[in-house]
């Protein structure tokens, strides 16, 4: 939930250790200014194909390299109001950017040929403002840009990422893959202003999307208003989609690719145990993506499949802190 209202924080203190619940409960008419930003870099690649159960010999197969360099940035103002004695957010997209460059090669033994993209986005909903119920509701409100999609809400609360119950420092909670999988694409799913030959590399759309994976937080010390905890663990991601066997001379006919994706990531989260609100997180680590072609059945010919698999680097930042703008000034409701 977006902004719990049974949410409380409570400190007391049991024998020498202190015992600390972690929750959010954001004051009515306060503001925060959020920043996110992702990146991941990847560099290199490996091709494998199977063709009728045997694999084909390295030295038949093309050479195939990948270059990325992808950051995104969100920075959001976001005010507390009360609607019907329910805690409501206003939300302004203040910056909103999507940066990618990239190479793809491939030689087959005559020199090559390459592929570069470059592109820098940006997306209608810059300056616009949204309301967003606890249940997640959202509505663009009016006077703003035309943003032309439906209103997108980016769980920046981090609400996901707390334990249940009261903990001292030393003891740990587990946090479900799924319930933090936005950070995995973030931002992707916003109204990006993409040249088209960027499109082609960076969006895609797919049938199916499954997330799973475990990460153990751990909560390390409270320091004055600040409660720090540590997060270790593997996020996972299965996408399957149609596949393409246009560039493969010898078969043809349909195909589909499964896309898995391993990010083992480290991280910290730190808490202010004043306001109930998030300050930091970040999170980093090596990930492994592996591309899996197969070609259809029931088509006659040859079975086939073709891994491409490639190694990199992501990170996810996040920084919150209070401010003195506030949305109602304008967009209270009355």
């Amino acid at each position: 939930m977006l902004l719990p209202s049974v949410c409380t924080l409570a400190l007391s203190v049991s024998g020498s250790a202190q015992e600390l619940e972690l929750l959010h409960r954001p004051r009515v008419g306060a503001s925060r200014v959020t920043t996110a930003t992702t990146s991941r870099q990847v560099s290199g690649g490996e091709l494998s194909v199977v063709m009728n159960g045997e694999e084909t010999p390295r030295h038949y197969l093309p050479d195939l390299h990948l270059e990325t360099n992808d950051e995104r940035r969100v920075t959001v103002l976001d005010t507390v109001e009360r609607v019907d004695d329910a805690p409501t957010l206003l939300r302004r997209f203040d910056e909103l950017a999507w940066d990618n460059e990239g190479e793809f090669r491939m030689d087959m033994g005559d020199g090559g040929r390459s592929t570069p993209w470059t592109s820098e986005a940006d997306c209608d909903a810059e300056g616009a403002v949204l309301r967003m119920t606890p249940d997640r509701e959202a509505e663009w409100l009016p006077g703003g840009p035309d943003v032309g999609a439906a209103p997108f809400a980016l769980p920046l609360d981090l609400v996901a990422f707390l334990p249940e119950g009261a903990l001292r420092p030393g003891e740990t909670w587990e946090v479900d893959g799924e319930e933090v999988a936005w950070i995995f694409d973030f931002a992707a799913e916003l109204p990006w202003n993409l040249a088209p030959e960027a499109a082609e590399w960076l969006v895609y759309d797919y049938d199916r999307r499954d997330h799973a994976g475990e990460l153990t937080c751990t909560l390390v010390e409270v320091t004055g208003d600040r409660a720090r905890c540590t997060l270790q663990g593997r996020l996972e991601r299965e996408s399957e989609r149609p596949g393409d066997l246009s560039q493969v001379p010898v078969v043809d006919g349909t195909a589909t690719e499964t896309l898995e994706e391993v990010w083992d990531v480290e991280g910290e989260l730190s808490w202010d145990v004043a306001t109930r609100q998030p300050l930091a997180l970040w999170l980093e680590g090596d990930f492994l993506s592996s591309s899996v072609t197969v070609r259809d059945p029931g088509q006659g010919g040859p079975d086939y499949e073709h891994v491409f698999e490639v190694a990199g680097t992501q990170r996810f930042e996040l920084e919150s802190a209070a401010s003195d703008e506030s949305l109602l000034e304008r967009h209270a409701s009355r």
